[in-house]
C-alpha cells in the first residue's frame, strides 16, 4: 500500500509539472543568412516576455530541408535550456499561397472545359459514323426520285453540320490546350522552390526570473542552397585601369523566402573533408606490367584518366547597379566572407539572384599582339598584377571593352602574379602571313631530304595613330636526332631556341607598312615521313 501511494504521488507531481509547462508559438523572422557554396545558415529572431516557470517554445513553419543536427538556440541569461528537438507536422490542411491556389483553380476549369469539348467531338464523330453506316434506304422496293432527293438533301445538310461543328470544336480544343499549357508552365514557375513549411523546433526551457523584451535566436542549416561567383571585367579605354566587379549568383529552394535579410556570402565548402589525412606506410613490391585494350590497340602501364575541359559560354552579365553599398570583406583561416551592408531579398524559387560583393580597380599594361599563324587578327590585351582576391576566388569573367561585351574568360589561381585579359580585336591594323613559294624548296641529297621554307608577315597600320605591336610566330623544334632544323634568318626577331618561339616588337607610324621574314631548313632521312609544320 505504501509503494502504491508513492507511485501516485510521483504521478501527481508529473501531471502538475506538465500542466504548469506553457506552450508558446513564436512568430519568428529571418534576420540573417550566411550562404555557403552548397548550404546556408539561417538565423531567426524573436522577443521573449516571460515570468518564472517552465515553457515549451515552439518555432513553427520552418523549412522541411532543415538539418536537425545543426539546430542551435541562443537564449538570454536566466533562461535554462532543458531540451531541443525537431518535429514535422501534418501539412495536408495547410493553406496554399493565394497566387498558387488561383492558378490551380483556373487550370482545373480549363481542363473541365477541355473535357466537355473533347466529349462533344467524340459524339459528333459517332453520329457521323452511324449516319454513313445506314446505307439501305427505302427497304427492298427503294424510293421514288423525289423522295430520294429529299433524303440526300437531309444527308448532305447533316454532314455539313457535322463538319462545321467539328471544325469549331477542334479550334476550341486547340485554344484550350494552349491556355492549359501556359497555365501549367506558370504554375510550375510559381511552385518551384515553394515547399510546405512543416518543420518545427521545440525547446523546453526553464525561466528562473522574469524577463522582458529579451531576444532569442534560432540558427539552423538548410540544404538546396548554392552560389557561384562571377566577375565583370570592364575597360573604358586604353590606358585606363581595369575595373573588376565580383558578383554572386545565389539560388535557393529551401521553401523559406528570405525577405530583407542581412547576407553573408562565404566561399567555404561545408561538404569538404575537414579531417587532416594520415600518412600510412608505403610498401614497395614488384608488379607485372598490365595491358589494356583501347580503340587504337594495346599499351602497357597504368591507366590514366583524360583531363576534363571546361567550355566557356558567352553569357552577358547584367549591367552595373546604379547604387552599390560595398560589403565588408573579412578573411578567416578557412575562407573569405562578404558581409552585405544593405538587406537583400532572395525568394525560394530556384532561380539565380545576383548580389554584388565587391568592386576594385587595378592598373594595367596594354599590348597589341598578333599570332598570325593561328589568327591574323590583332588582339588588344591587358596585363594586370593580381591581388589576393583574384588569386582566391576563381570564376567565369565577362569582359567589356569600351562599353561592349567582347567575350568570356576564366579567372583562376595563378602561379605568378600577372594575369592577361584579351579585350577584343583592333580592326585598324591589317596582318597577313604567307609563304614565299618561289624561295621555298624541297631537295634530296643522297639519303637526306631537305625542305626550306621562307615565311613573310605583312603588318599595315591603317590608323592615324602610332602603334606598338608585338608579333608572335615560331619555327619547328626537333625532338629526334635524325631531324635537323637550321634557322637561316629570323628577320630581327627574338628567338627562343627551346620553344622555337619568335617575337617582334614593332613601332608603326600612321599608315606605315612593315614586312617581317623568317626562314628555316629541315633535314631528315628521305625514307621517313615528317609531321606537318
Amino acid at each position: 500500500m505504501k509503494n502504491s501511494r508513492v507511485i501516485m504521488l510521483f504521478m501527481l507531481v508529473f501531471v502538475l509539472q506538465a500542466s504548469a509547462q506553457h506552450r508558446l508559438d513564436f512568430d519568428s523572422k529571418i534576420k540573417q543568412v550566411n550562404v555557403f557554396f552548397n548550404q546556408a545558415l539561417v538565423e531567426r529572431t524573436s522577443t521573449l516576455n516571460l515570468g518564472p516557470g517552465t515553457y515549451q517554445l515552439v518555432f513553427g513553419k520552418l523549412s522541411p530541408l532543415l538539418l536537425e543536427n545543426s539546430v542551435e538556440l541562443i537564449v538570454p541569461t536566466g533562461v535554462v535550456i532543458q531540451s531541443v528537438s525537431t518535429k514535422k507536422v501534418g501539412s495536408e490542411n495547410e493553406a496554399k499561397p493565394q497566387e498558387i491556389q488561383l492558378l490551380e483553380d483556373s487550370l482545373e476549369r480549363l481542363n473541365n472545359d477541355l473535357f466537355l469539348v473533347q466529349a462533344d467531338l467524340e459524339s459528333i464523330q459517332l453520329q457521323r459514323d452511324l449516319l454513313l453506316s445506314n446505307k439501305q434506304i427505302g427497304g427492298a422496293n427503294g424510293l421514288k426520285a423525289d423522295e430520294l432527293e429529299d433524303v440526300l438533301g437531309i444527308y448532305s445538310a447533316k454532314l455539313a453540320e457535322f463538319k462545321n461543328s467539328k471544325l469549331r470544336l477542334a479550334q476550341t480544343e486547340i485554344n484550350l490546350i494552349k491556355q492549359a499549357d501556359a497555365l501549367s508552365q506558370l504554375l510550375a514557375q510559381y511552385t518551384q522552390g515553394k515547399l510546405s513549411l512543416n518543420q518545427e523546433v521545440i525547446a523546453n526551457v526553464m525561466v528562473e526570473k522574469a524577463i522582458v523584451n529579451a531576444q532569442v535566436a534560432l540558427r539552423y542549416m538548410v540544404s538546396e542552397v548554392s552560389w557561384e561567383p562571377i566577375y565583370d571585367v570592364r575597360v573604358s579605354k586604353i590606358g585606363a585601369p581595369i575595373a573588376f566587379v565580383l558578383k554572386a549568383n545565389i539560388k535557393q529552394s529551401s521553401g523559406e523566402d528570405w525577405q530583407g535579410v542581412k547576407l553573408t556570402v562565404s566561399d567555404v565548402d561545408v561538404h569538404s573533408q575537414a579531417v587532416m589525412p594520415t600518412l600510412e606506410p608505403y610498401f614497395l613490391r614488384f608488379e607485372q606490367p598490365r595491358v589494356y585494350k583501347t580503340m587504337e590497340g594495346s599499351y602497357g602501364g597504368s591507366r590514366m584518366k583524360a583531363p576534363m575541359l571546361m567550355e566557356m559560354t558567352d553569357s552577358v552579365a547584367n549591367a552595373d547597379q546604379i547604387y552599390f553599398a560595398p560589403p565588408e570583406i573579412y578573411r578567416t583561416p578557412t575562407g573569405i566572407n562578404f558581409e552585405t551592408s544593405v538587406p537583400y531579398s532572395i525568394p525560394s524559387d530556384g532561380r539565380s539572384h545576383q548580389v554584388e560583393l565587391t568592386r576594385f580597380e587595378l592598373p594595367a599594361a596594354f599590348k597589341l599582339m598578333t599570332v598570325p599563324k593561328l589568327d591574323e587578327g590583332l588582339f588588344v590585351n591587358a596585363a594586370v598584377q593580381s591581388n589576393d582576391l583574384l588569386n582566391q576566388i576563381s570564376a567565369v569573367a565577362n569582359i567589356y571593352y569600351e562599353g561592349s561585351f567582347t567575350g568570356s574568360g576564366y579567372i583562376s589561381r595563378q602561379e605568378n602574379d600577372t594575369m592577361l585579359f584579351t579585350l577584343g580585336q583592333e580592326k585598324r591594323v591589317v596582318v597577313k602571313r604567307s609563304k614565299i613559294s618561289d624561295q621555298s624548296s624541297k631537295s634530296i641529297f643522297g639519303g637526306t631530304k631537305r625542305e626550306k621554307a621562307l615565311w613573310q608577315i605583312q603588318v599595315v597600320n591603317t590608323s592615324a595613330d602610332a602603334l606598338e605591336i608585338e608579333v608572335l610566330d615560331q619555327v619547328p623544334v626537333s625532338t629526334d636526332k635524325e631531324i635537323e632544323v637550321k634557322v637561316l634568318q629570323t628577320g630581327g626577331a627574338l628567338h627562343e631556341t627551346e620553344s622555337g618561339k619568335l617575337s617582334w616588337k614593332l613601332k608603326l607610324l600612321p599608315k606605315q607598312e612593315q614586312k617581317l621574314r623568317f626562314e628555316y631548313e629541315i633535314s631528315y632521312p628521305s625514307g621517313r615521313l615528317l609531321n606537318l609544320f
